[in-house]
């Protein structure tokens, strides 16, 4: 199982979240407000963003992230991939149900 976490605007969460869903390249995706401060073009800049913390399978991750580049607004979007190294085998065994 993989975690993949990317930020958006808020506006544009809920379009990135059915579209990714719609594809079944996750099982699930948790959306939370995120106050993010970073550098861009020189200077440092502040936003509220929406943080996505999306379930897939392994095998799933690569073609999930290309996707992601692929309708994602930013220029330079954040796509992290965590290795999960533990869950529990009934959501392990959901997750591979509900996925292509």
């Amino acid at each position: 199982m993989r975690i993949v976490l990317t930020t958006c605007s808020e506006k544009e969460s809920e379009t990135l979240v059915r579209k990714l869903l719609e594809e079944r390249l996750c099982a699930c995706i948790s959306i939370t407000n995120a106050k993010s401060v970073y550098w861009w073009n020189g200077k440092i800049e502040k936003e509220n963003e929406a943080l996505l913390i999306i379930k897939t399978r392994d095998e799933l991750a690569d073609e999930l992230i290309e996707k992601i580049r692929q309708i994602h607004s930013y220029d330079n979007p954040e796509i992290i991939v965590l290795n999960v190294e533990k869950a529990a085998d009934k959501y392990l065994k959901w997750i591979g149900e509900v996925t292509k």
